[in-house]
């Protein structure tokens, strides 16, 4: 295969999975029944203040659901599965996410189990966490993309994420969430990425 390919650099947690909507379901709502919150209404992330805890306790909690069970049961985002389904080998993919170390391993299964047909490659730049000590070789998702040769661009629901993007010179497609401010669906996103697909020779 060509080395050069055009690379899709997907973002996992919820662009390739629905995350936050899991953990709302599954982890807030069940411990605060009082307060229960709507996908919708998540206008931020971290979404700590929205909850009325702090950070460490909204990414302690999380990092915790990634590790169990429930994680493990999420579904794939269908309609990014049907995309790679049918368009998936006019290019090369990668998932890379920014989690805590010790929850990598298992949102690494997670997405080698429903998308390793089509991306082969994992990496992930650590998310800081209290007592976690490690080298730090990319500041951010953009110093990592910046290594890249062949043509890139990130699908990612992080405003943050797709300016480092950008910065670092490729494509950034942000994948609609509330708290992003995307306007449009999964599916005009998608045909954002067969544009840039276009433009960079995978046809």
């Amino acid at each position: 295969m060509d080395g050069l390919k055009p690379t899709v650099v997907w973002d996992v947690d919820d662009v390739l999975n629905d995350l936050m909507a899991a953990w709302l379901v599954h982890v807030w709502a069940p411990a605060h029944p009082d307060r229960p919150i709507a996908l919708a209404d998540v206008r931020a992330n971290p979404p700590h203040q929205l909850l009325g805890i702090d950070r460490a306790a909204y990414h302690a909690s999380l990092d915790a659901f990634r590790l169990g069970d429930g994680y493990a049961a999420m579904a794939p985002n269908p309609s990014i599965l049907a995309w790679l389904e049918a368009k998936g080998e006019r290019c090369h993919h990668v998932a890379l996410t920014a989690t805590a170390y010790r929850a990598a391993p298992s949102t690494a299964a997670w997405v080698l189990r429903h998308f390793g047909s089509w991306i082969r490659q994992f990496a992930f730049v650590p998310a800081d966490r209290p007592g976690e000590v490690l080298p730090r070789f990319d500041a951010d998702k953009g110093a990592w993309l910046s290594r890249l040769r062949a043509p890139a661009v990130l699908v990612d629901d992080g405003p943050a994420n797709l300016a480092a993007a950008a910065s670092a010179g490729a494509g950034a497609i942000r994948w609609p969430q509330p708290w992003n401010g995307g306007s449009g669906t999964p599916a005009d996103a998608l045909r954002e990425l067969d544009t840039w697909l276009g433009e960079h020779g995978a046809a």
